[in-house]
């Protein structure tokens, strides 16, 4: 390898220290915070860095496909320990290219964020899904009602508008087609400001699908399914994150 390279500083590899590294060692040429991402890649391991990764480099560097940065992932409990590390240097790596001619170094930055791991691979499933329209849907069942379904926006928003409806399950099309028209917030749905519509024969029948599913199954004390991501209209819907709380029931 070259001499050079081996006799270099060491100097922590950050954004703010990119300046600071030597001309013969390559570093990003475009504008990382420019970057959005386009591909989730569970395993960033060597081979992933020394191709993949290499190829986005090279096509960010022609200022082309810039919203196809990468987001790290990993499924094993080990896998946050190399989220941290990689954190810590802004997702940034070094590639080392060896040839008979010489040696290279290479700073290359097309990761842009690395998926927390968790045991159910939530973060993961949600980060892989389409942005959209998040709503609510859940479960609760009282003693002396039965199963309530309760629908309203969904993700943050749940927490600060409250805007949230009940109905008693199970339910006929028209019942949850009326569920989903009495939140106050129904014309975001709609789509305003130039948003499309959202698709909400998808929401109507996922509405069914859990009254149903909870009607028939007492052992479901509560379901909470948050966010459901909604495409525009005739794309469907996605769970994102879905909580199912049992109880015992007798035979």
């Amino acid at each position: 390898m070259n001499q050079q390279l081996w006799e270099t500083r060491m100097i922590e590899l950050r954004t703010n220290r990119l300046a600071d590294l030597p001309k013969t060692i390559g570093r990003p040429g475009y504008d990382r915070s420019a970057l959005t991402a386009g591909i989730v890649h569970i395993g960033v391991g060597n081979f992933h860095r020394a191709h993949q990764a290499w190829y986005l480099h090279r096509l960010f560097e022609k200022g082309m496909n810039t919203d196809w940065a990468i987001v790290g992932a990993g499924v094993r409990p080990y896998d946050e320990d190399q989220r941290r590390k990689l954190a810590a240097q802004d997702y940034l790596t070094t590639l080392i290219e060896l040839d008979p001619s010489g040696s290279s170094a290479e700073v290359i930055g097309p990761m842009i964020d690395y998926v927390p791991v968790s045991p159910d691979n939530g973060p993961l499933i949600e980060r892989m899904a389409r942005p959209g329209m998040e709503v609510i849907l859940g479960c609760t069942r009282d003693p002396k009602f039965g199963p309530i379904v309760m629908f309203g926006l969904g993700g943050t928003l749940v927490e600060a508008i409250k805007d949230v409806t009940f109905r008693l399950a199970p339910m006929r099309v028209a019942s949850a087609e009326n569920m989903i028209r009495s939140i106050k917030t129904f014309n975001v749905l709609e789509g305003i400001r130039g948003n499309p519509p959202s698709d909400l024969a998808a929401i109507r029948d996922c509405i069914l699908r859990v009254s149903t599913l909870v009607a028939d199954h007492p052992e479901i004390s509560e379901l909470d399914i948050n966010p459901l991501i909604v495409y525009p209209d005739g794309r469907g819907a996605v769970v994102a994150d879905c909580r199912v709380m049992l109880k015992a029931v007798d035979a």
